[in-house]
């Protein structure tokens, strides 16, 4: 039976943030994958068969139980009506009317499929376990195996992208050691693949900008960079140990990775660096995607969905938002006041600037705080405060 869930939006009072990410939750179900053709119309799939649409920028989705008891891990879609989805025991679907209704497609395998991707509404590939790797020609009508290794120890391969019509990467690992992760890569359209075991950990995503530069993340915040097509690939500096299990770049500077425990990175200049951001949740997040430099989407587990319209300030906005937040004066120089709307046992007051970036970092009893400014430059801060009330957020200018 189909369900529209109306979902929460929080609007912010005019002191407040007008382009920010937000958080919004599902039933509950764990969101695995998410895909937008445009502004308006996206996707997101995860457990017990839930395969959700939107045409509206998410304000609104409309979802389809496609079978509970297994989970849908990846999907794609080619054009904003076309839709196809795999997932557990060798589930896949595929729309052809913005998910009003899913029809069951069999690509003839019982493995896990973990990730779909399509040239065009009827060429497509999926890879799952034991190094399956599958292609479609005709929108998923057949299916012909392109790769297939019933490995002694098994091995799995979590994420296939394609650069052009004959060049695609798939990426995983093998289970004889969690540090064992798997590089495919075809240039004759999936019909041969080499594979390059590279003794990093598992790797979960993979993706290109162009024909020579890629990227792809795994497990102990991994993230390697390619520039010469995938004949070689190197760390790319991060320091951490959470596990990453999405890459996703708005263009060829700008990339995000989600991962555990509610980590978000971003990367402004192609990987050679990366910011932690403040995510506002403690859910694992699985994927992210853009549909330009300043919209994008993440989700995970407990049905958490995020949203940006300005290309990552992140809030969790979870709880109910109190716009009664004050900020004095605005603009600043050498100090600010920060006014709560009600008093608390402890806040957490934390500043960010417009990269998400945290800068300043307090605690507090009272329901007043006077935070010195003087060295942070020119420029536009969110203030962000966290209690037993909820969360509240506000903007100040720097002089």
């Amino acid at each position: 039976m189909k369900k529209i869930y109306f979902l929460l939006l929080i609007f912010f009072a005019s002191n407040n943030i007008n382009a920010q990410w937000f958080l919004s939750n599902f039933t509950g179900e764990g969101l695995i994958s998410v895909y937008f053709t445009d502004l308006n119309n996206g996707y997101v799939v995860g457990c017990d068969g839930t395969a959700c649409n939107t045409t509206d920028g998410g304000n609104n989705w409309f979802c389809a139980s496609c079978g509970a008891g297994y989970c849908l891990y990846s999907v794609y879609s080619p054009n904003d009506t076309l839709g196809y989805a795999v997932g557990q025991n060798g589930a896949a679907i595929k729309t052809t009317n913005r998910g009003i209704e899913w029809a069951p497609l069999y690509p003839g395998s019982p493995d896990n499929l973990s990730s779909t991707y399509f040239l065009n509404n009827d060429t497509g590939y999926v890879v799952g376990a034991n190094e399956t790797i599958l292609k479609t020609t005709d929108g998923g009508i057949n299916w012909k195996t392109q790769y297939y290794c019933q490995c002694a120890q098994g091995c799995t391969l979590f994420s296939v992208y394609f650069r052009d019509a004959s060049t695609g990467y798939a990426v995983g690992f093998a289970y004889t050691s969690i540090q064992n992760g798997i590089i495919m890569k075809t240039t004759d359209y999936g019909k041969s693949w080499s594979k390059q075991t590279n003794g990093t950990q598992a790797l979960n995503s993979v993706f290109f900008t162009n024909s020579d530069t890629g990227y792809t993340v795994g497990y102990k915040a991994t993230i390697l960079k390619t520039i010469d097509g995938g004949i070689s690939w190197v760390p790319s500096q991060f320091s951490g140990t959470i596990d990453l299990y999405s890459v996703y770049f708005a263009d060829a500077n700008t990339g995000y990775a989600v991962g555990g425990n509610g980590t978000i990175i971003k990367t402004t200049n192609g990987g050679t660096g990366w910011i932690s951001q403040t995510s506002g949740t403690s859910q694992c997040l699985y994927s992210v995607y853009f549909v330009d430099t300043n919209t994008g989407y993440a989700v995970g587990n407990s049905g958490t969905f995020l949203k940006t319209t300005n290309g990552g300030v992140w809030i969790n906005e979870k709880q109910k938002e109190k716009s009664e937040l004050k900020i004095f004066p605005n603009p600043a120089t050498n100090k600010i006041t920060i006014k709560l709307p009600q008093t608390a046992k402890q806040s957490t007051i934390t500043i960010n600037n417009v990269n998400g970036q945290e800068l300043l970092k307090r605690q507090t009893t009272n329901d007043k705080l006077i935070v010195d400014v003087s060295k942070l430059p020119g420029g536009i801060y969110f203030v962000k405060v966290v209690n037993e009330n909820g969360v509240s957020v506000g903007k100040f200018v720097k002089n």
